[in-house]
């Protein structure tokens, strides 16, 4: 448990704190009041309908394990009606990282967004990733990352690729303040055509105006379907997880 008082009111007005409770167990399943395992209560005020952006503090920020346990493998497995409205499907080399915020599906007050990439590769043996722009390129920087399913038996679903965009060519590049976390997934015996790339802009001052979102309706957080939270009950044969 996190708890949370407040500092900036006379000492007579604090009269509540917030309580965060977090699980930190293998095992996802908890037991909530009316005796339902892994699901809000009927009739609770959590239910997906009743958020939106509007609230303070809803956001669209999935964990490493959902990007790829639900929205990267039903991309693959191409159940994109489930993701397409929340991450958007670009050729991520083909911009600069300045203009990608316009091109995410959604708004972001806290600098990051997130996008579907196709793989495209400039040489087939050894497979090397293209992965640069008209003016600049994206490195690698630090160690691979293992992403693992804390709600399984902790199996290696997926790899976490971190890149900072360098601007120039040559000699002459440049380090920016823009880093890209990419996403593949393991745990599928097909070819990974597709990568999550989460963009994060890190630096002191962002640019005027580069915070601008498509304006696609439904978009507003919270308003995905309750019963598409899992991969594998799809009519479609073939899409099992």
């Amino acid at each position: 448990m996190h708890q949370y008082y407040t500092t900036c009111l006379p000492l007579e007005q604090r009269t509540y704190f917030i309580c965060k409770i977090k699980h930190k167990g293998q095992a996802r399943d908890v037991l909530y009041g009316d005796g339902q395992v892994g699901n809000f209560p009927s009739g609770s005020n959590n239910s997906s309908d009743q958020m939106n952006n509007n609230w303070v503090g809803f956001r669209f920020s999935p964990t490493d394990e959902e990007l790829i346990n639900f929205y990267l493998k039903n991309k693959i497995l191409g159940n994109s009606w489930l993701v397409d409205d929340w991450i958007s499907e670009i050729y991520i080399y083909s911009y600069e990282p300045e203009y990608l915020p316009a091109l995410s599906n959604m708004e972001s007050n806290d600098l990051v967004w997130y996008f579907f990439s196709r793989n495209e590769y400039t040489s087939t043996k050894p497979r090397v990733r293209k992965r640069t722009t008209v003016s600049g390129l994206w490195k690698a920087t630090g160690r691979d990352r293992t992403i693992k399913d804390k709600g399984g038996n902790y199996n290696e679903i997926g790899i976490l690729k971190t890149l900072v965009y360098h601007k120039g060519k040559g000699s002459n590049v440049v380090r920016t303040p823009w880093v890209m976390h990419e996403y593949n997934i393991t745990c599928l015996p097909l070819e990974q055509t597709y990568v999550i790339c989460k963009i994060m802009y890190r630096g002191e001052y962002f640019p005027s105006g580069g915070n601008e979102v498509g304006s696609s309706a439904g978009n507003e957080v919270g308003s995905i379907p309750s019963a598409v939270f899992e991969v594998g009950n799809f009519s479609s044969p073939g899409n099992e997880s």
